[in-house]
């Protein structure tokens, strides 16, 4: 059925659990002295150019037949749109392409079809949440690792097109990546891969933000605590501006919900381990607390929520 490489709107799975499996698969290879290439692939508007006749053709792969089908085909099938401008309205015509967004069945529907793209794979490892999706290999041969990666994109390039899907090549969007130790890629003298799709050079970058993740090819994770932090202490902030009409209720709800998990997304991969980022940690706290409270820090901080 679906592949467990899907962690896209399925129980039990999220962003934070592709990238964690991620991470954890590199440094594992890390651990044994080789490199990892990976290519991260991003789609344009894939929720929107699927075939209706496409998806309804993959249903009976999931043991969707006769009545159940055609509740589908009809769901899918009998709607129209229309533009208006300026108080004029265009006549109603029928929408042949993409899931309904903002339903259940929609996301549902796009990773069902979308599933087939992991038989495409002949070397890599694939991890995808719907659409974002990342392909990787590992080995101590950077040439070993640009042929499997290259081959594999081929072949889910080739894929993407039957099933009417476009890669979007834009600099920051579709792009590769070359992990490992700092005192291994240091061996490479600055070797990049060289990857094409469709004719086109896939970018070469030493940082990609993946799935809320702010990725280094040394896995150094200072940059994503630090954005991590910059962004918590700006809502802080507003937090801090906004307190006078707040209830202390109120603005520790909102310090739960908007502050605490900016700091402790994929902690699991990005624990504040060192002795500098522990202080400063700390000193967050104890800033939150104050505002938050309004006694002293030390006394504030011994209310805050663990």
């Amino acid at each position: 059925m679906l592949s467990d490489s899907q962690f896209g709107y399925r129980p039990h799975r999220s962003t934070e659990l592709a990238s964690t499996l991620f991470l954890d698969n590199i440094r594992k290879n890390m651990d044994k002295g080789q490199l990892t290439g990976a290519i991260f692939i991003d789609l344009r508007k894939a929720f929107d150019t699927i075939s209706h006749s496409l998806i309804v053709s993959k249903l009976p792969n999931y043991g969707i037949f006769g009545i159940e089908k055609e509740w589908f085909t009809n769901y899918l099938f009998a709607r129209e749109q229309c533009v208006s401008v300026n108080g004029e309205q265009s006549s109603f015509k029928p929408v042949n392409c993409g899931v309904p967004q903002g339903s259940i069945l929609g996301p549902l529907l796009f990773i069902m079809h979308f599933n087939g793209i992991v038989a495409s794979l002949n070397n890599c490892k694939i991890l995808m949440y719907a659409d974002d999706t990342v392909i990787y290999y590992s080995h101590k041969d950077i040439e070993v690792i640009e042929k499997k990666l290259q081959d594999d994109l081929a072949s889910i390039t080739s894929w993407l097109q039957q099933n009417q899907l476009i890669i979007n090549m834009k600099k920051g969007k579709t792009e590769s990546m070359l992990f490992g130790t700092g005192k291994r890629l240091s061996t490479l003298n600055g070797r990049q891969m060289n990857l094409e799709c469709n004719g086109s050079k896939v970018n070469f970058t030493s940082h990609y933000k993946y799935l809320g993740v702010h990725l280094k090819s040394s896995l150094n994770m200072n940059d994503h605590v630090n954005k991590a932090f910059k962004k918590a202490s700006g809502y802080l902030k507003l937090l801090a501006k906004t307190r006078s009409f707040l209830s202390t209720k109120a603005s520790l709800d909102i310090y739960r919900a908007m502050v605490i998990p900016v700091l402790t997304y994929c902690s699991l991969v990005c624990t504040c381990s060192t002795t500098t980022q522990k202080k400063r940690l700390e000193s967050f706290e104890k800033r939150a607390a104050r505002i938050i409270f309004g006694t002293s820090e030390e006394q504030a901080s011994n209310r805050m929520p663990s």
